[in-house]
């Protein structure tokens, strides 16, 4: 697993690298060209590009292989940047730096497209879970070691237009990686993709289905929330660009105050999201998660307007209220606000999960940045100044808070509903002998504790026979994982009475994580439970020990049991 993480934190680093070395020498030789008027015409045309964009990359998807349109897309990405550096070097073409503006906004989501459809093809959904975000640790951390050596460098290459030769560096090094790991994994990603069936499954969600999903309120709500979010944080670049470009005229300058502020942005993004935003999440919950982000730019808007109609827009002044606006709208977005509106999925039904999420999360993003496009040629054929901007961002900022109240209270009343009406996926899996019961046994003796959990759900989704004996072995494994896996299944499922799993649970009973799971399966459907099981259950639930709770609290609701309900 170590390799398979590695590989692919290595091509999000690499990801990182290749923005940082792209937007610091493009954004200050456009804005040194043309200024920050023309940047509205630049999101109009990524709106335009993202649709265009992502269509291609889906078409890609069903006829070549991962590997091969992770390569596809990285070469696509080189070819572009390569043209524009020899344009810009040979002709001094400055129009070029529209394209690699307009470029730097699809290069992110598309890179992470790449190394996402890899990633869930290598780990199972419970790997994913868990390797996922060390895997996109490697983007801001690489974005952010881009930026310094970007602003650390400046012109001394010859003129800033040569950092993009770093950039293709990095763009070669991402390459090869993607290579490397197609080599590691040839089964998973150099296969081909099965023909995609006809009809509105093959042909995506189908137009009656994406109006039956948005009438739902809650999906309603998150595209909202989404199309706000994305506003808000697009109008925030703006000003942080075009104070920039009128505070350090020099493109040299500029590209070293981007590069340095680049990396200052995601090291704070980095260290909140290591130590503060998953403690915030569990002791607030999605209320804090969804509304922290509007609250903080409100309030952020709400000083850049104090300062602009007292000291003025000039000045290092404002455009360090623009930064710390930017700074705690990036690291909200990053620590709190994309883990909060991906667990709202969890409470629209399974079956419309996917098209709402595909939907909300797909039209968000190219609609927001049209979106400010649009309004900020108006505010400039309205002739008003930055300080419009600001207000702009003051009122999307009011209403991206009440809407987060009302996704916060749509997701509460949704919740309850889909818990009420639980469905259960039937999976036809049947293990009665020959091979199949081969291969099962050789994964539950594996040394792998992947292979151990593969092989003992296989047996508990077919009902196997063998079922009892393995869930009894599994309950002693050394691996934790495997442990737990376990214990979901015996409490899921009426297996707890059986002798041998019985057995194993007394066994397990204490003060650990799995004593309380297992006391949890244990306690029986009423208060004639296991009075051992219920002392050990009630001593988590009133201690202090966080873990512990934890561990009662997920015990209960893997098996709930009457006897619960007063101390839960």
């Amino acid at each position: 697993m170590r390799t398979r993480t590695g590989l692919l934190a290595g091509q999000t680093a690499a990801l990182g690298l290749m923005m940082a070395f792209l937007v610091v020498p493009a954004s200050s030789l456009f804005l040194n060209a043309y200024g920050a008027r023309v940047l509205p015409w630049a999101y109009l045309v990524v709106a335009v590009a993202g649709v265009i964009t992502s269509t291609l990359v889906v078409r890609a998807g069903r006829r070549v292989s991962l590997a091969g349109l992770a390569r596809g897309l990285v070469t696509a990405y080189l070819l572009t940047v390569a043209a524009s550096w020899f344009v810009l070097v040979v002709w001094n073409a400055a129009w070029v730096t529209f394209v690699l503006v307009v470029l730097f906004p699809l290069a992110i989501p598309v890179g992470f497209v790449a190394v996402g459809s890899q990633a869930v093809r290598l780990f199972t959904v419970r790997e994913l879970k868990a390797q996922f975000p060390r895997v996109v640790a490697g983007f801001p951390i690489g974005f952010a070691v881009g930026g310094l050596v970007a602003g650390l460098i400046g012109g001394s290459l010859g003129g800033v237009e040569q950092i993009l030769l770093l950039g293709l560096v990095a763009g070669f090094a991402m390459l090869a990686l993607v290579a490397r790991t197609a080599r590691e994994f040839p089964a998973e990603l150099l296969a081909r993709p099965e023909t995609a069936p006809t009809g509105p499954v093959g042909a995506g969600l189908p137009q009656e289905g994406r109006r039956a999903v948005l009438r739902d309120p809650l999906v309603a709500a998150v595209l909202g929330y989404q199309v706000l979010s994305g506003s808000v944080t697009q109008l925030l670049d703006f000003l942080v660009w075009e104070r920039a470009a009128a505070t350090f005229p020099d493109p040299v300058a500029l590209a070293r105050f981007q590069g340095l502020y680049g990396a200052a942005l995601n090291v704070t993004s980095i260290l909140f999201v290591a130590l503060a935003a998953s403690w915030l999440l569990r002791r607030y919950g999605l209320r804090l998660g969804l509304a922290a982000n509007p609250a903080l730019v409100l309030v952020a808007s709400l000083v850049m307007l104090g300062v602009g109609e007292g000291s003025g827009v000039l000045g290092l002044g404002f455009l360090a209220m623009a930064c710390i606006a930017q700074v705690a709208d990036i690291t909200t977005t990053d620590g709190l606000t994309r883990g909060s509106v991906a667990a709202t999925y969890q409470a629209v039904p399974p079956e419309r999960r996917l098209p709402a999420q595909a939907l909300a999360e797909g039209a968000g993003t190219p609609v927001a940045i049209g979106l400010v496009g649009a309004l900020l040629l108006l505010i400039q054929w309205l002739g008003l100044d930055v300080l419009a901007v600001v207000w702009l961002v003051l009122v999307l900022s009011v209403l991206w808070l009440v809407l987060s109240i009302g996704t916060y209270r749509s997701y509460s009343g949704h919740l309850a509903e889909v818990l009420r009406h639980r469905a259960w996926d039937p999976q036809a899996l049947r293990i009665e002998g020959g091979d199949a019961a081969v291969a099962v046994r050789h994964l539950l003796r594996s040394a792998e504790a992947e292979d151990r959990l593969t092989g003992l759900e296989a047996l508990a989704d077919s009902s196997s026979p063998e079922l009892d004996r393995e869930l009894a072995r599994a309950l002693g494994d050394p691996d934790p994982t495997v442990r737990l896996r376990a214990l979901d299944l015996v409490g899921s499922a009426p297996l707890a009475g059986r002798p041998l799993v019985r057995e194993a649970l007394r066994e397990l009973l204490g003060p650990s994580t799995d004593g309380v799971r297992a006391a949890a399966v244990l306690m029986g459907p009423d208060t004639q439970g296991d009075p051992r099981a219920l002392r050990v259950w009630e001593a988590a639930m009133t201690g202090t020990d966080a873990d512990l709770l934890d561990a009662a609290v997920n015990g209960a609701a893997t098996a709930p049991r009457p006897a619960q309900l007063p101390l839960l």
